[in-house]
């Protein structure tokens, strides 16, 4: 079964809604951990190397949200030539 666009959907019958979401993520081979925490999130970042300091991920944010990167500062300085 497609996932809805439409909330009103998701609400209805939140049993296949879940049944769904379940669904698409083992065909993705998404397990979720339910004892995930954050604190578990950011160890696993800093055993991969990700610095939290870097700003990856809103670096990234403001790439998409502006073409030129010389127009926002915090870019250009995280920039490595």
């Amino acid at each position: 079964m497609p996932l809805p666009n439409d909330t009103r959907v998701m609400r209805r019958n939140k049993r296949e809604w879940k049944r769904a979401v379940a669904e698409r993520n083992a065909q993705r081979g998404f397990a979720p951990d339910p004892d995930a925490t954050p604190e578990k999130a950011q160890r696993l970042l800093l055993d991969a190397g990700i610095r939290p300091e870097d700003n990856i991920a809103s670096c990234e944010i403001l790439q998409m949200r502006y073409a030129n990167v010389a127009d926002v500062p915090a870019l250009s300085l995280n920039r490595k030539p």
